[in-house]
C-alpha cells in the first residue's frame, strides 16, 4: 500500500511528494520541502510558512506520529525560496528549497544542504555532489580521491547530519575548516589518503622504471 504523506497549516493541507527535516539549525527543522495542492490552499500554506507557523507533518502508515514542522528563524542563516509549476490537473506542484542547496547558494564557512537524488550503493559512498560542495565550503582545495574518507569523517564527526527524509537522502553539510585540515595533513602523513603524482614526479618514476628495464634486458 502507498503511504501518502500530507502537510496541515490552520486547516490548509497539502500532500508532500519529498520532504526532510530535522535540527537544521538551533530553531528550525524543515530541510525542503516539494508540495502539490490547489493553489489558493498552496498561498495560504506557504504564507503560514514563512511566517513561522507551526506545521503538522502526517505520514499515512504513521497516522498517530504527526510531526511538527517550521522554517528555521530569519537569523539562523537558512533562506528558503520557492519554486512553482502548473499542472494538467489545475493543482500547482511548489518546491520549497533553501538556496543553500542550489550551486549558486553556497559560501565559504556556511553549511549546504545536499539532496542525494541518486542514492549511492553503499551509505559508506559519499553522494556525488559531495566533492563540489566540500571545495565550495573550505578555503582550501580538496582531490576528489579524498571525498571517501572525507565522508566518512563528516559522519563520524558529526559535521555532516543526515535529516530524516523521503524519498531522498539528504543531509546537512558544516565541516569545520580547521579540523578538517588537521585531519587531512595526518591522513597524508599517515599515507590514508592517497596523494597523486605530480608530473614530475611521473617522469622521474617512468624514469627510474625505465633504468631498471634496460638493467635487466638480456644482452643480443
Amino acid at each position: 500500500m502507498q503511504t501518502i504523506t500530507h502537510i496541515e497549516s490552520n486547516h490548509f493541507r497539502a500532500v508532500v511528494e519529498s520532504y526532510a527535516y530535522g535540527k537544521i539549525s538551533a530553531a528550525g527543522r524543515i530541510g525542503f520541502l516539494s508540495l502539490i495542492a490547489r493553489p489558493g490552499t498552496m498561498r495560504s500554506l506557504l504564507a503560514n510558512l514563512y511566517s513561522r507557523t507551526l506545521t503538522t507533518l502526517t505520514r499515512s502508515d504513521q497516522p498517530q506520529h504527526p510531526v511538527l514542522l517550521s522554517l528555521p528563524d530569519h537569523d539562523s542563516g537558512w533562506s528558503f525560496r520557492t519554486f512553482h509549476k502548473p499542472m494538467p490537473s489545475g493543482l500547482l506542484s511548489t518546491l520549497l528549497l533553501p538556496i543553500q542547496a542550489t550551486h549558486y547558494g553556497l559560501s565559504m564557512n556556511d553549511p549546504a544542504l545536499l539532496i542525494d537524488r541518486h542514492r549511492p550503493e553503499s551509505p559508506a559512498t559519499p553522494p556525488d555532489q559531495f566533492f563540489s560542495i566540500l571545495n565550495k565550503l573550505t578555503p582550501y582545495p580538496i582531490l576528489q580521491e579524498w571525498t571517501p574518507f572525507i565522508w566518512q569523517w563528516g559522519l563520524k564527526d558529526g559535521w555532516i547530519t543526515p535529516l530524516i527524509a523521503d524519498p531522498y537522502p539528504t543531509y546537512v553539510i558544516a565541516p569545520r575548516c580547521k579540523e578538517l585540515q588537521q585531519h587531512i595533513a595526518k591522513g597524508i602523513i599517515e599515507q590514508i589518503l592517497p596523494v597523486p603524482l605530480t608530473g614530475t614526479d611521473r617522469i622521474r618514476t617512468t624514469a627510474s622504471h625505465s633504468r631498471r628495464t634496460r638493467k635487466h634486458l638480456p644482452c643480443t
